[in-house]
This record gives C-alpha cells, structure tokens and sequence, in this order.
C-alpha cells in the first residue's frame, strides 16, 4: 500500500469494528478496521461495484 492510501469506514459505523475500503489505485483494497495490519483483500474496479450493486439489489439477506 501508498503510505497515502486513505482508508474509509462506511457513514454507518459508529462502533469502530467496521471494514475500510481504500480506492483509488489500480484495485480496490478491503481491510478490517479494527485489525488494519492483519493484512488486504484487493478486489478487482468490476468485482466491487458489481458486490455494491447486489448489496443494493438485495442480493445479499442479513
């Protein structure tokens, strides 16, 4: 990671044990908040808007 990478936590998350996301390089980058230096999950530009696109279609029940 860019030692300026900005990492963002959803408007939702008031309790600090959310997932961050960083955009802007040449993936997306998918961390937990609470652990950040257990590692990244980099996801494909297609792979996450297609998983945003189901979050808001339903596609994923609580």
């Amino acid at each position: 990671m860019q030692a300026t990478t900005e990492w963002m936590k959803s408007s939702y998350c008031s309790s600090g044990q959310c997932v961050e996301v960083a955009d802007g390089l040449e993936f997306v980058a998918v961390r937990d908040g609470k652990r950040p230096d257990d590692g990244v999950l980099k996801v494909s530009h297609n792979d996450w808007r297609g998983f945003l696109e189901g979050i808001q279609a339903g596609d994923f029940p609580r």
